[in-house]
């Protein structure tokens, strides 16, 4: 049940009485603010916002005249009505001419209830149209000022309605556009049937997006990201269309060049891959009889070398075989783009089991203790998997504490992308420096002597680019001295 603040004003307690006797006969809960002097009738205004007023005229210290001038100096519309035995009608008029609602005599104190009722009606019925009022103007400065273009047109699709922003991106203003077709914008470079599209989808209640390619008024062309949707009255008929929109005309040139410089990367990378390629490929050969023939004067004429000779021969033997090493690396690199087989499903405990089967060697040599669950199928290139495989568990084995029994395990949980899932080879190796984290993916980048561990720098560069290549990304974490973990994603099989 709706409640009903009332204040009265009224010093005399038998009226006090008969008032409120008399409202309690209202039938909506009532709420009594009792006031008897100006200070309390001040206070209570201050501190309450009564749905109506009802005020004596003669109080000691207050009269009717200045009751209601006190209220209508707060811009207070508050129903007002005097309740007095003592003044004549002539005064009560002036009182109403002034701003008072009603006027009711003591004796007949049956006219309140009505009274009252009628003018909480109309006062609740204007204080709704003033805050709707203000709703209005609150949305419509939202609307003026909005950085997004707005367009509102009847059933037909002509406008009605278009705020500054549309007319600040087109050029057009609202007398230019109003009750014409917003198809004045039209480019020329859309294809009829897309704007049919778009009417047939919005005629039938529901919302179309897209972007068009507009003209200005200026005959400059634009382009926006519109959405655009029915307006429904309160029986669920169509009564208007509404677009909302962006200039979109940076975003799509951005886009273009950003594409364009993609292609461009494309094809340099391409180019860079093929002369990696065609040049590691092409110097293994001279490379090879450099080998050889160090080798063979070696061979041949050792023990007519002194050891400093001697020494320097094997340098240049041992150099000759760490470059073919990285000539073969780089050739393993260019090849992951160059040279690789169609997609199709692959079970990766069948990758572990051949992976493990090529390393056997140096994990029985080095006691290595490997744990993995059960592995899912993935979409991708079985040759390619098998080396990712190889490079992580190898690393694991070869980058192990002193006097500690390497321990690897691998595990795979799924992601929450529906379509992947993710694989961890983790270790309790000697790990890697936190300064040095962000070097271990790229091409030569070694974090040890050739003394120390070998290798050529180029494995961790191949399973990165390996990665990629099947639509997944790479990760590490790991702990100096506690040990490294690889995380990568693959596209599940299944799909």
């Amino acid at each position: 049940m709706e409640k009903i603040i009332i204040l009265i004003l009224e010093d005399n307690e038998n009226d006090i009485d008969l008032i409120r006797y008399e409202l309690e006969k209202i039938s909506s809960e009532t709420v009594f603010l009792i006031t008897r002097n100006k200070n309390e009738y001040i206070n209570s205004l201050t501190n309450n916002e009564p749905d109506i007023i009802l005020s004596d005229y003669n109080l000691p210290d207050i009269d009717g005249e200045e009751v209601l001038s006190l209220l209508r100096e707060r811009n207070s519309d508050t129903p007002f009505i005097l309740v007095s035995g003592t003044i004549g009608e002539e005064k009560a008029v002036e009182l109403m001419r002034n701003g008072a609602n009603d006027f009711i005599v003591k004796n007949n104190l049956k006219k309140l209830i009505p009274t009252i009722e009628r003018e909480i009606n109309a006062y609740k019925s204007r204080k709704k149209a003033k805050e709707d009022h203000a709703e209005l103007i609150k949305l419509k400065a939202a609307v003026n000022q909005s950085p997004t273009i707005i367009v509102m047109t009847d059933i037909k699709g002509n406008a009605e309605y278009v705020n500054p922003r549309f007319t600040e991106v087109t050029g057009y203003t609202l007398d230019e556009v109003k009750n014409k077709n917003p198809r004045i914008l039209t480019s020329g470079e859309m294809t009829d049937e897309e704007y049919s599209e778009m009417w047939n989808t919005i005629t039938e209640g529901n919302i179309w997006k897209s972007e068009f390619l507009n003209r200005k008024k200026n005959g400059k062309l634009y382009w926006e990201g519109a959405t655009v949707g029915p307006v429904f009255d309160e029986n669920k008929r169509i009564t208007n269309f509404l677009k909302l929109s962006q200039d979109i005309t940076d975003k799509k040139q951005l886009i273009k060049e950003l594409l364009k410089e993609k292609e461009a990367l494309v094809a340099s990378n391409n180019e860079l891959e093929q002369f990696a390629y065609i040049t590691s490929h092409d110097l293994q050969e001279p490379l090879r009889m450099v080998s050889s023939f160090t080798d063979l004067l070696m061979k041949k004429y050792s023990d007519k070398l002194n050891e400093e000779a001697r020494s320097y021969m094997n340098f240049a033997i041992n150099g000759a075989k760490r470059m073919q090493m990285q000539i073969q690396g780089l050739l393993t690199y260019s090849r992951v783009s160059t040279r690789s087989n169609p997609f199709e499903k692959i079970s990766l405990n069948e990758v572990l089991k051949e992976a493990l089967m090529n390393i056997s060697a140096s994990v029985k040599e080095s006691g290595a203790q490997i744990e993995s669950a059960d592995l899912p199928v993935v979409l991708g290139d079985k040759y390619l998997l098998l080396s990712v495989f190889q490079n992580l568990i190898g690393n694991a084995v070869k980058f192990r504490k002193d006097g500690i029994v390497p321990k690897i395990n691998i595990l795979a949980t799924d992601t929450r992308i529906s379509d992947k899932i993710e694989v961890s080879i983790s270790d309790n190796g000697i790990g890697i420096p936190e300064k040095d984290i962000d070097k271990i993916f790229f091409i030569f980048q070694r974090l040890h002597s050739q003394d120390k561990y070998q290798g050529t720098g180029i494995g961790l560069a191949v399973v990165k680019k390996i990665i990629e290549k099947h639509g997944g990304e790479i990760h590490v974490e790991s702990v100096l001295n506690e040990g490294t973990k690889f995380i990568f994603s693959l596209i599940k099989g299944s799909l």
